[in-house]
């Protein structure tokens, strides 16, 4: 009944959409390079994949795909770094791309975004369907929300989390060295 139906629209959704990983072999470009403290991350995707990761330097650097760049915003608002990317009906602008995606191994559209190496207060990736990657980036409160995909969340050796959430509605979720406080983990269909 209704879980069939969950199963099935899951799989519709990993063909069409894909769950290439993050890592994968894409050409990327650098969308924009942000300055300025933040001590919160927030970011919303609706078809994409997403990575974010460390880095030493102090600046925030962005990089994206080619058809994504004009559905991306980035900017520094009240010591908030605020990602959003709203696929939409841009996916259709390039409409053949799309439909070769569809036969070229699925979504390889991604974002990738490296920011400083620091603890930060609070962490929101919220994305409704590719695969989310945030690899040894530390905060206090994790919350993490996919509607369809695969998640990958490493912490940093030592780092402790005051919270951690994760909600997956279909996909795969895999945890490495979490420390936390508190975990909140559902999934309706999918592997932890």
């Amino acid at each position: 009944s209704l879980s069939v139906f969950c199963f099935i629209a899951f799989g519709i959704s990993v063909a069409v959409l894909g769950t290439e990983p993050v890592s994968g072999n894409v050409t990327m470009r650098e969308y924009t390079e942000l300055e300025g403290e933040y001590s919160d991350i927030e970011i919303s995707t609706s078809v994409a994949n997403i990575a974010i990761y460390p880095t030493d330097s102090n600046t925030t650097k962005i990089f994206t795909t080619e058809r994504l760049a004009k559905s991306l915003s980035a900017e520094i608002k009240d010591y908030k770094l605020i990602i959003k990317l709203d696929h939409g009906m841009h996916i259709f602008d390039d409409f053949f791309g799309f439909i070769a995606s569809l036969f070229d191994g699925g979504n390889k559209d991604c974002v990738k975004v490296y920011v400083p190496d620091d603890l930060y207060e609070k962490i929101v990736i919220n994305s409704n369907a590719g695969s989310t990657e945030m690899i040894n980036v530390a905060a206090k409160d994790i919350e993490l929300e996919l509607s369809a995909g695969n998640l990958t969340y490493a912490q940093p050796e030592g780092a402790r989390a005051t919270s951690l959430s994760v909600h997956l509605s279909a996909g795969n979720c895999t945890v490495y060295n979490a420390q936390t406080d508190k975990f909140d983990i559902e999934m309706s269909a999918g592997n932890i």
